[in-house]
């Protein structure tokens, strides 16, 4: 019984000198162990097995709520990009009934400049084409400015200004947003007189006097005003850019010839005067 009570107590000291020397010690903190162990030996085991070509290290098999997904033998990163760059176009049959104009329907429609040929013939052309647009008069300018108003065109008013026209915006994205909010969106514009054209300086610089119309779509009357703009060559392509603008009172004699309405109806004008 002594040698059993001294073996007892040697036993328990022992246990509770162990674990004071190891506190942190738990059967928690063994479990963790072995289960990093145990991880560690199967990545270890899975490497080799693919050193030997006889696992693809890629192989993933998710939980069966989501499926399995295996990856192809030559499957690598760059294989995610490898389509990035060379996407096929897609191409789109033109319909025999298309318009050549490129414009659908609406290549077909009336100028709104009034010049009685359709848009993709007379300002459309200087609205989408760089050359057209370098080699049109101050005049042709002046009215593919006032369909640009009536087909929403932000982006032609500001190529066709002039750097020093006091509504010039070096900020292009904000001076968009404002002429977006001044395009005329309550009234219909059919029609837009050239009377006068002059040019100056060695045919670098012109005057152009016009009348635009505008017709209210709520009542149909019309207003209209003239005015005499100043356009100068651009230094850059020698097209003609907007600089400036004085508004002047429609003679009586061009009012009484202001007949428009989309019925062919005459219509009461009014004459509106603005000043800079």
């Amino acid at each position: 019984k002594r040698v059993s009570s001294i073996k007892q107590r040697f036993k328990t000291s022992h246990i509770a000198r162990y674990t004071y020397i190891h506190p942190f010690i738990s059967s928690n903190n063994i479990i963790m162990s072995v289960a990093q162990s145990t991880f560690l030996l199967a990545f270890a085991l899975l490497m080799l097995l693919a050193m030997m070509d006889l696992v693809h290290p890629f192989s993933l098999v998710l939980p069966r709520s989501i499926g399995t997904v295996v990856l192809p033998r030559d499957f690598t990163t760059t294989t995610l990009f490898a389509g990035a760059g060379n996407k096929k176009k897609k191409t789109k049959k033109k319909r025999s009934g298309a318009a050549s104009g490129g414009f659908g329907g609406a290549s077909m429609e009336p100028c709104p400049c009034g010049s009685e040929l359709t848009y993709s013939n007379c300002c459309g052309k200087i609205h989408k084409d760089v050359t057209a647009f370098k080699g049109a008069t101050a005049g042709e300018i002046v009215r593919a400015r006032y369909s640009a108003y009536a087909k929403k065109q932000p982006d032609f008013l500001m190529a066709s200004t002039h750097p020093l026209h006091k509504d010039f915006n070096t900020d292009l994205k904000q001076w968009k947003e404002t002429i977006k909010t001044n395009m005329y969106d309550n009234f219909d514009m059919n029609r837009c007189i050239v009377s006068h054209e002059e040019y100056f300086e060695d045919d670098q610089a012109a005057n152009v006097t016009f009348i635009a119309e505008l017709i209210l779509r709520e009542t149909g009357e019309v207003t209209a005003f003239m005015e005499t703009s100043t356009f100068e060559r651009a230094k850059t392509h020698g097209g003609w850019l907007y600089k400036n603008g004085t508004i002047e009172e429609v003679p009586q004699s061009l009012v009484d010839g202001l007949t428009i309405g989309q019925q062919g109806e005459e219509a009461k004008v009014e004459v509106e005067v603005e000043t800079e």
